[in-house]
């Protein structure tokens, strides 16, 4: 038995190599939690947290945190939401389409914009060793 890749497809703007984006380093790289702390609702645990809509806010944010590299020692890219295809060792995925809508870029694009964060996304085939 040994440890093996999955393959990793994505469109996005790869971080510094070993950085956690600026904008995530008072969450210690947690994308999830920095969501949860931009909501403007109940916080996990407290009085009123309510998972379906801190779920709903997450999913409707335009981009996406994709780790890749290894579990241990992760890089990341941050994502267009949506554009992530994964394929672990033994199965075949075959993407659906190429094409990034444009309504799907322009918010991705407003929204690094707003957090400073530059760079021209591109599609990016990584690796996740674990």
């Amino acid at each position: 038995m040994g440890i093996s890749s999955d393959g990793i497809l994505v469109y996005g703007i790869p971080c510094e190599e070993d950085a956690i984006p600026e904008f995530l380093e008072e969450f210690e790289g947690d994308f999830d939690a920095y969501l949860e702390s931009i909501s403007g609702l109940p916080q996990w645990g407290g009085p009123g947290h309510d998972f379906a809509a801190q779920r709903a806010f997450r999913d409707a944010c335009p981009v996406d945190l994709v780790a890749h590299c290894s579990y241990d020692y992760p890089m990341h890219i941050i994502a267009v939401r949506g554009t992530e295809y994964r394929n672990s060792r033994g199965s075949v995925t075959e993407p659906t389409s190429f094409d990034v809508p444009l309504e799907k870029l322009a918010a991705f694009t407003n929204w690094c914009t707003e957090r400073g964060i530059t760079g021209k996304p591109r599609w990016c085939l990584v690796s996740m060793y674990g």
